[in-house]
């Protein structure tokens, strides 16, 4: 049993898609330091050696600034808003492949169908967080390199408010702050990969695999827009720079994307014969 999680990790994590993937959201990640970064660092510096400084000036800092914590810059709109397709490209349309080459009746005529369907399900689910997360930790760290790490000022930050969610936390620890959200966009992006798995049963096509967890997502955004509850979207709720306080939304929509994957993809997969 353990040669087979180990295996499909193996599988997950060498694949083109996981190469492309980490390349865009890396390149997306770099892109955001040159442009926004740095030349806010450089502000920092200017201002800090003006001959007069304003007593009450406090400057921005690194919490504020990195790509994790805000959805202006032009940067982290693209990366959240493709962040579904960042996600499946690792090993997303793994379940289609296999089942059109005839891997899973080699592999499920030696092993419990059971165990494959479980090894490939968290696979696909540790795959497309890390596609996520590595772009979002490479930044943190480039991002730390070039501005200072100061406690968050409530008098000057313009998106995290009272309201927020864990508000206290981002303004006392927020370091603790950013790695809470770090490892939401983790579950969500796995769990938004899987979506795949499950429409791997209805279509011949593998492009419709890998485009279905965008569509989804997407569908998600347009639909909260319409009535005027953008900030209900996964695309605003993800960015810790987001002025929400959805604990039951962000529990809500866990539930729906495992029900859609996981159930899913467990209950056809039991129900079907690989042999077939």
């Amino acid at each position: 049993m353990k040669t087979i999680y180990t295996n499909e990790i193996k599988r997950a994590f060498n694949t083109t898609g996981m190469k492309l993937s980490l390349l865009t959201g890396c390149a997306l990640s770099v892109w955001h330091i040159v442009s926004v970064i740095i030349p806010q660092s450089k502000i920092i510096s200017y201002e800090l050696s003006s001959e007069v400084i304003d007593s009450l000036y406090i400057p921005t800092g690194l919490f504020n600034n990195w790509m994790g914590n805000e959805l202006f810059p032009v940067q982290s709109y693209i990366f959240y808003l493709i962040l579904p397709l960042l996600s499946v490209l690792p090993f997303g349309s793994s379940f289609f492949e296999d089942r059109k080459s005839g891997y899973i009746v080699n592999i499920c005529t030696r092993i419990d169908k059971k165990i494959y369907y479980k090894a490939k399900y968290l696979s696909v689910f540790l795959s497309g967080g890390i596609a996520v997360i590595a772009p979002l930790l490479l930044n943190l760290i480039m991002s730390s390199m070039f501005l200072p790490a100061l406690l968050p000022d409530s008098g000057s930050n313009g998106t995290i408010s009272p309201t927020t969610m864990a508000y206290e936390v981002f303004f006392t620890h927020p370091l603790i702050y950013i790695l809470m959200f770090i490892v939401i966009d983790f579950l969500f992006a796995g769990v938004i990969a899987t979506l795949s798995l499950s429409y791997t049963y209805f279509t011949e096509h593998k492009f419709g695999v890998m485009i279905v967890p965008f569509v989804f997502y997407f569908f998600i955004y347009s639909l909260t827009n319409l009535i005027n509850k953008t900030d209900y979207s996964l695309f605003f709720m993800l960015n810790g720079g987001a002025n929400n306080n959805y604990l039951l939304a962000y529990t809500l929509y866990f539930l729906l994307f495992f029900t859609l994957s996981y159930i899913i993809f467990m209950w056809k997969g039991k129900k079907q014969d690989v042999k077939a």
